[in-house]
């Protein structure tokens, strides 16, 4: 595969790197940025779709945006993290009851 050389492409592309070109997964094998000026040259080899670990990415992805707390809406406060063993309190703010 041939690509246009420039800052990104050079920090994206190295090798082990796997790309998507019309929805099939791609591995780069080889890097030859030096041959050329302004081209990098790439060898790919066909690389297998795994759905169920591009669906946790996906599911990663969105779990570490941010969750934005609008002034007056209920939330728990509290940590975020628990571990085996521990206790741990949480209280819900901006509300009547629950437990």
């Amino acid at each position: 595969m041939y690509i246009t050389k420039d800052e990104k492409t050079e920090a994206f592309f190295h090798r082990f790197t796997v790309v998507k070109v019309n929805g099939k997964p791609w591995e780069v094998q080889a890097i030859d940025n030096m041959s050329s000026d302004g081209i990098i040259i790439m060898a790919l080899k066909e690389w297998y779709q795994n759905s169920i670990a591009e669906a946790a990415e996906q599911e990663k992805k969105e779990h570490d945006k941010p969750i934005i707390i609008k002034k007056g809406d209920p939330y728990i406060k509290g940590d975020d993290v628990v571990y085996p063993y521990q206790i741990k309190e949480y209280e819900i703010m901006n509300t009547e009851g629950g437990e």
